[in-house]
């Protein structure tokens, strides 16, 4: 029988074949809250990795990192937050780009309501009401000239017949 490998010596050498995990991916999208109401949670996605061992690293506007999530009472402004999807065993670990949402001014209701009285004798004053987020104290300023500063603290009054418009801030 004739063999093709007469002339030669055959040295085997193992090799190995290697398997390394592609880079990850995923994407976030956060909304921004007004202040005082509900804050919202980011809402993750990634084909790749998964979300259930997402983390998450919040910035301030500057993007200097925080310590914690902002939370309803944070001051109103722009905030930033990336999320990390963790390493799977096909995927390795991945942290999306900044994402910017903003905490937004909340309104304050301020009405002047008004008002109609007898003369008695006694100082009547006006009506002011305020309405915040969370029951917050309002400070208002008034005054009785259409033009010029806030200057009294107290809502004004009249003690004998006639009438003054309320100014207020």
């Amino acid at each position: 029988m004739f063999s093709l490998y007469c002339n030669y010596s055959i040295t085997y050498k193992n090799g190995t074949l290697k398997v390394t995990a592609a880079t990850g991916s995923g994407t976030l999208n956060m909304s921004g809250w007004t202040y005082g109401s509900t804050v919202t949670n980011p809402s993750p996605s990634s084909n790749t990795n998964g979300t259930s061992s997402v983390t998450y690293t919040w910035y301030n506007s500057s993007k200097t990192a925080l310590s914690a999530k902002p939370t309803s009472t944070s001051s109103v402004g722009d905030y930033y937050v990336k999320a990390t999807f963790a390493a799977t065993t096909n995927y390795k670990a991945y942290t999306t780009d900044y994402v910017k949402f903003t905490i937004s001014n909340a309104t304050i209701a301020v009405t002047a309501n008004n008002q109609s009285y007898v003369y008695n004798g006694n100082a009547q004053g006006a009506a002011i009401t305020a309405t915040t987020v969370n029951n917050q104290t309002v400070t208002i300023a008034y005054r009785t000239a259409s033009s010029g500063s806030y200057n009294l603290t107290s809502v004004p009054t009249l003690t004998d017949v006639g009438s003054i418009t309320v100014y207020y801030q």
